[in-house]
């Protein structure tokens, strides 16, 4: 990718690159969804919209591409909180709701696995970061493990 045109896009690149994740949680779909699925062909992304005008978008364009994206439409409470089976490898937040998001994203992650967190330097997303361990920084994103837990 010769130009960077999300803040995001360097560093998402570079752990996709790395750790190659088999499935993919994310909130708020859009050029993140396009970097996972040109990165990680072969994974499993499930990405959640709350807005109807958004999603229709990203379905059509989605489809239109041929992709194997489930986007799902969600509101409320639905939205943060999805009834999921699975761990996934990757979650990446840049929806609505993003405190509500890290909570329920620590429940979804894989053991030693990554969580992204995109305009992170809102400060209304502090205390939902506190519960994580912050592993590396970009200019407006968050990469975060869950904590070591202290067996004191």
């Amino acid at each position: 990718m010769a130009e960077v045109s999300h803040s995001f896009e360097l560093l998402l690149v570079k752990y996709l690159r790395e750790r190659k994740p088999k499935k993919i949680l994310e909130w708020g779909p859009g050029y993140s969804t396009q970097i996972m699925r040109k990165e990680c062909p072969g994974a499993k992304i499930i990405s959640f919209e709350n807005k109807k005008e958004w999603y229709e978008i990203w379905a059509s364009k989605f489809i239109k591409e041929k992709t194997h994206i489930d986007l799902r439409f969600k509101r409320g409470r639905s939205y943060y909180y999805p009834k999921l089976e699975e761990r996934f490898d990757l979650i990446f937040i840049d929806g609505r709701y993003r405190v509500e998001c890290l909570i329920t994203a620590y429940h979804y992650l894989e053991k030693d696995r990554v969580v992204f967190l995109h305009d992170s330097r809102r400060h209304a997303y502090d205390r939902g970061v506190g519960i994580w361990e912050v592993k590396e920084k970009g200019d407006n994103t968050v990469v975060l493990v869950k904590p070591k837990v202290s067996k004191e």
